[in-house]
């Protein structure tokens, strides 16, 4: 580069950009971070087609895309889609796909690659939590409606949950009175904590407002927890400890008692 002239954004920027024909969908030029993030040397991604790098039917979907920008003349698109590096490892990166046109007008598309493999690995990894623990957890706009939810701390609350994303908590819920009082709580910012009866199990639920744009609550977090067999267990154990104050008691007074008879009545 001599003097005076500008860095090329496209070999000098940290961001993964790949340039692909409109027509062929092969790679025509690729930056350094676009070579890191397909594992590949320059020389070896060029040429290459989506279906040479995608995982799955993740290529046939990138062309599809590309062929309905092309015929509607779309100019921009956003995808996530699967990278497979000659190693063996999958990159999962949102691409942010453009189609431009050269100065002899022959279209191309330039594509933006950004690795979301680490937020995709983390999504994962609580769903794995979640999925494998008596726990659920949801979030709640102030209209009742279930904006996301996992886990299945209880079956039926979890399918009620599903059902909650196309209408309310206060419509799916509304034979549980307890429960939706407790989020009509949550909805106005009281913080809760409460153990609440569902579908003959005990559940253990903290619900927190969330605060939105201006001072009211924007969308309650909930976490509910199955806590049924401890419930269980504490009951039977007071039961025990019931029954063992008896018989102390009975023991006590038979050492006291001159006369036992009347105990045997008791």
């Amino acid at each position: 580069m001599t003097q005076g002239e500008r860095p090329d954004p496209f070999e000098v920027l940290d961001i993964a950009v790949i340039e692909t024909g409109a027509r062929d969908h092969r790679v025509r030029r690729a930056n350094p971070a676009a070579c890191a993030l397909l594992g590949r040397s320059e020389a070896e991604v060029i040429g290459l087609a989506w279906d040479d790098v995608a995982v799955g039917d993740d290529g046939e979907r990138w062309k599809a895309q590309a062929r309905l920008r092309v015929a509607a003349g779309q100019r921009r698109a956003r995808m996530l889609t699967r990278l497979l590096r000659p190693d063996g490892t999958i990159v999962h990166a949102l691409a942010t796909i453009a189609l431009l046109a050269d100065p002899d007008g022959e279209q191309y598309f330039l594509s933006h690659f950004q690795d979301v493999s680490e937020e995709i690995a983390a999504q994962d990894r609580l769903r794995l939590v979640v999925e494998n623990t008596p726990v659920s957890m949801f979030l709640v706009d102030r209209t009742g409606r279930v904006l996301v939810s996992e886990g299945t701390a209880d079956p039926q609350a979890a399918a009620g949950l599903g059902e909650a994303r196309e209408s309310s908590v206060f419509a799916t819920f509304a034979d549980l009175p307890q429960a939706v009082s407790l989020m009509r709580r949550a909805i106005t910012g009281e913080r809760i904590h409460e153990n609440v009866e569902v579908f003959g199990r005990c559940l253990d639920m903290h619900l927190v407002p969330i605060p939105g744009n201006g001072s009211d609550v924007g969308s309650v977090a909930a976490v509910a927890t199955d806590i049924t067999e401890r419930q269980q267990a504490l009951a039977s154990l007071q039961a025990r400890s019931a029954e063992q104050a008896v018989v102390a008691d009975l023991g006590q007074r038979a050492l006291e008692a001159r006369d036992p008879a009347p105990l045997w009545e008791r």
